[in-house]
């Protein structure tokens, strides 16, 4: 087993936001309110609070609209200007743009309810495992979101990213490991306007 030592681990976290948003209707979902606050918003704050080294948020459509939403965040752009690809293509792009750190945990713009403590104990699980392993966040054990590679399967994960498959090839892989977050924010993102009912009734409950 291949172990990090101890103050290495350092984790980059992209937050993909580069799609088009074709399914929530004429408005991009990044931008609709909960609580008065944009989803985009909400899930980058989350990152933010959480113990990442570094935040890249790939954007794509309505990149600068995604900027100025953002601009007083202590993060970093990158433009993918081949978003219309698919998910794949944001996911090589926060590759690239990872440095030198360990491990790359993604995670979506429109997952707005994931705890800042449930991205804590996934970073954590991945500090104390292997670096060969793949960390997901589970509820009740179902994989959901956030996804962090450790070192040794970044190099794979590039290998495998064709079209729109995004890293649901490597999570076939043996070396997963499913973290329980009790976090039920980890399933719910927003993909419709029904979507968006639902995670405005969500948050009154819950959050």
């Amino acid at each position: 087993m291949k172990k990090y030592k101890s103050g290495e681990y350092r984790v980059t976290g992209v937050i993909l936001a580069a799609g088009g948003s074709s399914r929530f209707g004429l408005e991009n979902k990044l931008f609709s309110e909960i609580d008065g606050v944009s989803i985009i918003y909400k899930s980058a704050q989350k990152l933010l609070d959480s113990k990442v080294d570094l935040i890249k948020v790939i954007t794509g459509y309505q990149s600068e609209r995604i900027e100025e939403e953002l601009g007083q965040m202590n993060i970093d752009f990158v433009y993918n200007k081949e978003w219309k690809i698919g998910q794949s293509s944001s996911v090589k792009m926060g590759l690239s743009k990872r440095r030198e750190n360990n491990a790359v945990m993604f995670t979506l713009g429109d997952m707005p309810f994931v705890k800042t403590g449930t991205i804590n104990k996934i970073i954590e699980a991945g500090e104390n495992g292997d670096k060969n392993e793949i960390v997901v966040a589970g509820y009740k054990g179902i994989r959901g979101n956030p996804v962090l590679f450790n070192s040794d399967m970044l190099g794979p994960l590039e290998e495998k990213l064709r079209g729109d498959t995004g890293g649901r090839k490597l999570l076939k892989n043996e070396n997963i490991n499913l973290i329980e977050t009790g976090d039920k924010g980890v399933l719910f993102d927003i993909d419709t306007e029904d979507d968006l009912i639902k995670a405005r009734d969500y948050s009154k409950k819950f959050q």
